[in-house]
């Protein structure tokens, strides 16, 4: 019997963070070992948003002026999707056509924003009131920093979890419960993958064959996005009126847990406020070592919970 505690996501890489071409990420993967968390490290991968931009020497040709936003003022802002090889740029004004003055590490949190933003081609950037030199970072990389008890009674979570297994269960659309920016997957391995709302609408019908982590899936690592995720959140999710558990922003497992969150979540997700969807599993053959973990990330979006990535951790008997 063969114990695999894992972790998952899929990512957008490119000029705002590093600077190169996309690459895998290391995020904290469990073999019977725990893995450390975040280190600052500059390589030469990147993290890639969709950003469009027109450049005439240092500065970035903009499709608006400088705005203020007075409720980016409001909270205290973290860096996320940022792969543990790679740090977020921070540049001179707004655009990657702009010098970098100072980069923040994977995993960086209390930022504060001037409440100015402007658009550059379709990537909203955001000016840092602090933060060493100041500057302006890609806000597709950072989140509002709220409280668990904030997220716990202001934020339907579960409902949001139980709208993707009911949407996931028609293998209809599933974009409707997730962030702007699509959906982030790590599953069992370091790679950080990523779907578009587009992608979403019909991932789940699709018969696009891909390799994933053997971790977990019984040798089989050629599947479908609706067999590899769709089939094993919901074999989680038809468990909930039975023994299925949830855990708001604690990593709630199997095999003796609970296991230190900060070796079951993945770099790029650390920011993220999180629910442990937990099944024990129920094959009296397994002696409950069958069981399986979602961890469900969520972003906050005009003040409502968004999920916005999700990784697996299990027992692979």
């Amino acid at each position: 019997m063969k114990k695999v505690i894992a972790a998952i996501v899929l990512a957008l890489v490119g000029a705002s963070c590093g600077g190169g071409a996309s690459s895998t990420t290391t995020a904290p993967v469990v073999t019977t070992t725990t893995s450390a968390v975040p280190l600052t490290t500059t390589t030469t991968s990147t993290t890639v948003a969709p950003v469009t931009t027109t450049t005439t020497g240092p500065t970035t040709t903009t499709s608006e002026p400088a705005q203020v936003d007075p409720l980016l003022q409001d909270r205290l802002w973290a860096v996320v999707l940022v792969t543990a090889d790679d740090v977020l740029n921070i540049r001179s004004g707004p655009g990657v056509g702009n010098p970098i003055v100072a980069a923040a590490p994977p995993t960086e949190r209390d930022l504060a924003l001037t409440g100015r933003f402007e658009t550059v081609g379709s990537s909203r950037w955001v000016e840092l009131a602090s933060f060493e030199t100041g500057g302006w970072v890609n806000a597709y990389f950072l989140t509002p920093q709220y409280t668990t008890q904030e997220i716990d009674v202001a934020m339907d979570t579960l409902g949001r979890m139980v709208e993707l297994g009911d949407l996931m269960s028609t293998g209809g659309d599933i974009s409707d419960p997730m962030s702007r920016r699509g959906l982030s997957v790590i599953y069992f391995d370091d790679e950080l993958r990523h779907y578009s709302r587009a992608d979403l609408q019909t991932i789940m019908s699709s018969a696009d064959i891909v390799t994933w982590s053997s971790t977990g899936c019984m040798a089989c690592v050629d599947r479908t996005f609706a067999q590899a995720v769709g089939d094993t959140y919901l074999s989680v999710y038809d468990d909930l009126p039975n023994d299925a558990q949830t855990l708001l922003d604690d990593v709630l497992i199997g095999g003796g847990g609970p296991f230190p969150p900060e070796a079951a979540i993945p770099v790029p997700f650390q920011n993220f406020h999180f629910v442990s969807f937990f099944d024990p599993g129920d094959d009296p053959s397994f002696t409950g070592l069958d069981w399986w973990t979602w961890l469900v990330f969520f972003d906050i979006e005009d003040g409502q919970a968004v999920i916005a990535g999700m990784a697996p951790a299990a027992w692979a008997p």
